[in-house]
């Protein structure tokens, strides 16, 4: 026993001069360790053409700096904007990741991250990117995904909208400007082709439909003489289309009155009308209206 002690003390005594302390053990020093925010990057709902920027937050939970290497898998629709090289213990840092779609359909890629943590040295966290499907914000998806929006980058366009003349399909039936627009001119049937149509024969349309005319005032669209255009004449109808009949007529003929009821009228005392109005003659040769005696031409 006395030989054994005293050969462990001359080795001691030996890794003592090497400078060994074999009283203490130095511990391994604490790794880092990486944490991720999240375990992807997604977008939806994108606007065409707009860059969008996503982040994802990096930690340090460890006691030891985070070394890090981020790359992106190459692709037209995501770029890698910033990202931290390393993060001391109990740090954070963002990482930023950019969008930009001209599509509808949904675009794939990863992004790759290398770092120094024993237990995470490298991931691969999945990038998702969805333009959004009504890109106009009228309400409905485009045909491109399934939607009923036959032009998504017009709000005004879109299923059931209101049709208007300007040259396209508004409301995506597939016809444009078709009748019953909403800004359409109204026409009129213009069957006795006088230029004016009947009012109760109406069609809107953005043009003007043939047979038809602007102006929908004839009162009768089966007689080309008569119109608002018309001559009034003697005939027991309205032939200008203003209510009346015979009023102020063209072919009227001028009435005397014959007061001393000669059959003479008094020159003086005239009036036109389709009808005879009472007490007058078309005779205007009496020059003495009073005296039924003086009559024939007076002069005669």
């Amino acid at each position: 026993m006395r030989v054994l002690i005293g050969a462990s003390a001359v080795i001691a005594a030996v890794f003592t001069q090497c400078g060994i302390d074999l009283g203490q053990r130095e511990e391994p020093e604490a790794p880092p360790a990486l944490t991720l925010g999240a375990e992807l990057l997604q977008w939806s709902e994108v606007p065409m053409g707009q860059p969008t920027t996503r982040s994802l937050t990096l930690q340090n939970d460890g006691a030891a700096p985070l070394e890090l290497d981020l790359s992106l898998e190459d692709h037209p629709a995501f770029a890698l904007v910033d990202a931290p090289t390393v993060l001391a213990p109990g740090e954070a840092g963002e990482v930023q990741v950019q969008f930009t779609t001209d599509r509808y359909t949904a675009q794939a890629a990863v992004l790759f991250i290398a770092s120094n943590d024993p237990e995470r040295p490298a991931l691969e966290v999945p990038v998702l990117g969805q333009a959004s499907g009504d890109q106009d914000g009228d309400g409905q998806d485009a045909w491109q995904v399934q939607g009923l929006d036959c032009d998504d980058a017009d709000p005004l366009v879109y299923d059931n909208a209101p049709e208007w003349c300007n040259g396209q399909d508004d409301d995506c039936d597939g016809r444009t400007d078709e009748d019953g627009a909403a800004d359409a001119d109204a026409w009129y049937r213009d069957r006795d082709g006088d230029g004016y149509g009947d009012p109760s024969d109406q069609r809107l349309s953005c043009s003007q439909p043939e047979g038809y005319v602007a102006d929908g005032a004839d009162c009768d669209d089966g007689d080309p003489l008569t119109s608002p255009a018309a001559e009034e004449r003697c005939d027991l109808r309205d032939d200008d289309c203003d209510g009346g009949i015979d009023e102020d007529a063209t072919d009227a003929p001028t009435w005397y009155a014959d007061a001393d009821g000669d059959g003479y009228g008094d020159p003086a005392v005239a009036s036109v009308s389709c009808e005879r109005p009472a007490g007058a003659v078309l005779n205007s040769g009496d020059c003495d209206d009073t005296d039924g005696a003086v009559q024939a031409l007076c002069g005669g």
